[in-house]
């Protein structure tokens, strides 16, 4: 019996979970209260059976005893069932058993029931302790598994911690990159709050103006301004600002020196999903060369227009296949307009003719020499004699693009040489033209260099075989960020405006491209899409508004989801209160689900339940947009039961059945 004293156990320091045997070791520690405990309970038994057969008649002597033996032993141990099973035997050979008050059994067979209860009770209490021994080693074995769990995801947490610092630096040497490719920028940039006060400056504006930011901050950043030009400056500003339109003033600076130059200041506004302008981005680009360069081919093609006027002498450009693309004062009987973009062959009446003058200025572009002629062309027949000088015109590169042509009609003046001379002066002075023309577009060339050599940055860190794959995501959203500003730079400098009004486009179409917008993140997740939705239902709005949409819905779901759920986007048919047709768009997962708490601030804005990734404004611009396009947007969600998960509703008009 000595082999199966029970063995009290310590947990282990600093676990979390209290077994069931710490807990029963507790409550009777030492052997003599066990032994106390399994007497006490024999003598209740006793005390309940006797109450039973108050009422209910003569029952078996061991019928209420044998399941205290079982339970006592179970709860303390083999030595307190041990006691319940004598202490029950003696009990019941002294009181039930005859002769009474004695303990002699008077009859064979009740020395057999007190032999049998003993024996059952003695290998009850020991296949008891067996068994709660058994317990107590899966209990310990379940703490110890707790205990390592606990570690294991402490050492988890610890290692993305790592990774987040890591992934935040990377960061933080982007920014820093780009702030210091943005500061050494040869153009002064400029930022401005909705209201118009100027909240930036870069280095530029600095080294220019003498003026610090703060001195430039607010309203100030006008105290360069030549007085003259303050004025229409300020009002153009002020007009931009109440409309919301593209800025673009020309205005003269003064310079750290007192010295003024002329500058193209020019800036657009940024806007929200909504619509609303957050910011103005501008930029002021020296042009005081360039407006010098103007004055001068201005009063230069003055002087060319008063020298030519009086003379028969025409003057055109043609590109490279010998189309025109510039011509000043047609031959008589020719129309300028409409010699544009054709061909010798396509003017000329007679062939050859064509043929003749073309090969001349064909050697003109292969030599790339100045080439002389005197060439004849047929006009309704009658042949006119052109002296014709061919020059050809050149690139900032030295490439040759085309060719500058100048005629004479010399059938009646063929001797007059000073005409030709001044059509020779022409040629030069047009020369002087297009190499102001290549100035300027050396210019707006140059604006987007920096970009692209930030953009080649940014290509070669991604493409990189040492870049995370974690850090090729934040790679791939700062190239789509550099986009935007070179789509700023463009607008800015003019080169092209994107124009956005909404337009009936099938609903199916927005759906499947928000879908392919996130194919890899589904994937990932091992999520089922379903798309249960028609090609027939067709809505009025702005397609990428649209697709921002149910692109921000869907990935609310794949975040909500585990791994393997289901997201299901389906279309129907609906009719609003006021009896107007909608067309009903649901997004539903199998998701988490929402709290009733949470969904009654989801759409408000700067809300979000992703602290670590969320900025609180994807719902509300959801709500927002849909909203502007007529529509309406609710939430049904459920975080328990056979039907958890979350379905957004967007009703828009229907335009089918217009």
């Amino acid at each position: 019996m000595s082999a199966l004293k029970t063995e009290i156990h310590e947990p282990a320091a600093g676990a979390p979970v209290v077994s069931p045997a710490n807990r029963r070791a507790s409550l009777a520690r030492s052997l003599p209260a066990r032994i106390l405990v399994g007497a006490v309970a024999a003598v209740l038994a006793y005390l309940l059976r006797s109450l039973i057969v108050h009422f209910t008649g003569p029952l078996p002597p061991f019928l209420v005893f044998m399941p205290t033996v079982i339970l006592v032993a179970l709860s303390l141990g083999v030595w307190a069932g041990l006691t319940v099973t004598f202490v029950s035997a003696l009990l019941v050979d002294y009181f039930l058993l005859p002769p009474f008050q004695s303990f002699r059994l008077a009859h064979s067979s009740d020395v057999f029931v007190v032999f049998h209860f003993t024996a059952v009770g003695i290998f009850t209490s020991v296949l008891s302790e067996l068994y709660r021994r058994k317990n107590d080693r899966i209990a310990r074995l379940q703490t110890a598994e707790a205990v390592r769990a606990e570690r294991l995801i402490t050492a988890e947490h610890a290692a993305a911690n790592v990774r987040l610092e890591d992934q935040a630096a990377r960061l933080r040497e982007t920014e820093q990159l780009l702030t210091t490719l943005v500061t050494f920028v040869p153009e002064i940039l400029w930022m401005c709050t909705p209201q118009g006060d100027n909240i930036y400056f870069n280095q530029r504006w600095v080294e220019y103006t003498g003026l610090t930011p703060e001195e430039s901050a607010g309203t100030n950043w006008t105290r360069p301004f030549h007085p003259e030009d303050a004025p229409a400056a300020r009002e153009a500003w002020a007009e931009a600002v109440r409309s919301g339109s593209d800025y673009q003033v020309e205005a003269r600076l003064r310079g750290a020196g007192g010295d003024y130059r002329w500058f193209l200041l020019r800036a657009t506004p940024i806007r929200s999903e909504d619509g609303a302008v957050q910011r103005w981005l501008g930029s002021a680009t020296d042009i005081d060369d360039l407006k010098r360069a103007d004055e001068e081919l201005r009063l230069t093609q003055q002087r060319f227009e008063m020298a030519i006027r009086p003379t028969p002498v025409s003057v055109f450009n043609q590109d490279r296949d010998l189309r025109m693309t510039w011509v000043y004062n047609a031959a008589a009987g020719y129309d300028g307009a409409v010699l544009l973009g054709k061909r010798d062959r396509d003017i000329v009446e007679r062939p050859e003719d064509a043929v003749a003058i073309e090969a001349i200025k064909q050697r003109a572009i292969e030599t790339g020499e100045l080439q002389r002629a005197e060439v004849t062309a047929h006009l309704s027949g009658v042949p006119r004699i052109y002296d014709m000088v061919v020059a050809p015109l050149r690139d900032a590169a030295g490439n040759i693009t085309g060719i500058t042509c100048a005629t004479i009609d010399i059938t009646e003046r063929k001797r007059e040489i000073t005409d030709l001379q001044r059509a020779h002066e022409a040629l030069i002075k047009s020369e002087k033209l297009a190499a102001v023309g290549r100035l300027a577009s050396s210019i707006a060339h140059e604006i987007n260099n920096p970009l692209e050599a930030v953009n080649n940055i940014l290509y070669l860190a991604r493409t990189s075989p040492e870049c995370p794959e974690s850090v090729i995501e934040f790679l791939l959203m700062a190239e789509e960020e550099l986009q935007r500003v070179a789509h700023v730079t463009r607008q800015t400098l003019g080169f092209y405006r994107e124009t956005v009004s909404p337009r009936k486009v099938p609903l199916d179409q927005i759906l499947d491209s928000a879908a392919d917008l996130h194919r890899r993140k589904a994937v990932e997740r091992k999520a089922i899409v379903r798309k249960q939705y028609r090609g027939d239902f067709h809505v009025t709005a702005i397609p990428g508004e649209l697709r921002q949409v149910f692109s921000n819905l869907l990935a609310n779901s794949l975040d909500a989801i585990e791994d393997g759920g289901t997201v299901v986007l389906r279309t129907s048919r609906c009719t609003s209160r006021s009896g107007q047709p909608h067309l009903r768009v649901i997004v539903a997962d199998n998701g988490s689900g929402i709290s009733p708490e949470i969904q009654e601030r989801i759409f408000e804005p700067l809300f979000t339940t992703k602290v670590a990734t969320g900025s609180g404004l994807g719902l509300w611009v959801v709500r927002q947009i849909v909203d502007k396009h007529g529509g309406s947007i609710a939430v049904r969600s459920r975080t328990a039961g056979p039907y958890q998960g979350t379905s957004f509703v967007v009703t828009l008009p229907d335009l089918n059945d217009g």
